[in-house]
């Protein structure tokens, strides 16, 4: 059964026109412009039900017909970028989407320089957070997944749901030879793209090396440890230090 809904911000008042094949009253929505609403105020919003039909057409003629009679895309009291046809998909590219994001505050700023300014404070946040000696990698990681448990439920995709991919996925990996064709294609992959790294052993010799990350795993190197003497120019307390030789 397909769902045509209304959900309503009962603290700001946004609405949002859209359709989903799963609980309508659970799924957050897809927009991108409301799911960020959603993490500003919080989801406490109201769902109305505008129309439900086992035909994808019937769902799709409705959508253009409330998405007309509410006028979602102009009206900024609704947070659709495009008008709802039952086909969801990436807004980014659309002309509705790129002047909704030119008319935030910083519109008036040139982009470049604005993206460079923001790039150059992200850099420099994480390179005071790896390289404090207090830096738990096992939080870090619990860290990154909650953040992703999160992003999976603001997308309407329930734990069940995830399980039935990753089983799929494991059965497909299981497979004879899939498994060692894709790792041997992401080896190749990332030998074409990768820098070429300056190893420093604590005895001191020196070795020459491609793909950092995949050569540490290898050995059962700490990778975190290692990349900060790469991060802050200078070797380990124990002697490491690695270097790029070139890009």
């Amino acid at each position: 059964m397909y769902y045509l809904y209304r959900k309503t911000h009962n603290k700001t008042g946004l609405k949002y026109l859209g359709q989903t094949s799963r609980d309508p009253f659970n799924y957050l929505g897809s927009g991108k412009r409301w799911l960020n609403h959603i993490n500003k105020h919080g989801n406490d919003v109201t769902t109305d039900i505008l129309f439900e039909s086992k035909c994808k057409k019937q769902l799709k003629d409705m959508g253009l017909y409330y998405s007309k009679k509410y006028n979602v895309v102009s009206d900024r009291s609704w947070a659709n970028l495009v008008e709802e046809q039952g086909t969801g998909g990436d807004t980014s590219k659309t002309a509705n989407f790129i002047n909704a994001i030119k008319m935030r505050d910083y519109s008036h700023k040139k982009d470049t320089k604005y993206l460079q300014k923001i790039s150059k404070r992200i850099k420099k946040m994480w390179e005071e957070k790896f390289s404090d000696p207090n830096f738990d990698i096992a939080e870090y990681k619990k860290m990154c997944s909650n953040r992703s448990k999160r992003m999976w439920e603001s997308r309407g995709i329930t734990e069940d749901d995830r399980k039935i991919r990753s089983k799929k996925q494991k059965e497909y990996l299981s497979k004879p030879g899939v498994k060692e064709n894709l790792s041997k294609k992401s080896k190749e992959n990332w030998l074409k793209i990768s820098k070429t790294y300056e190893v420093t052993f604590p005895d001191g010799h020196k070795e020459i090396i491609k793909c950092f990350r995949g050569w540490c795993k290898e050995r059962g190197l700490p990778y975190y440890k290692l990349y900060n003497t790469l991060r802050n120019g200078r070797p380990s307390k124990d002697g490491w230090q690695v270097k790029i030789i070139d890009s």
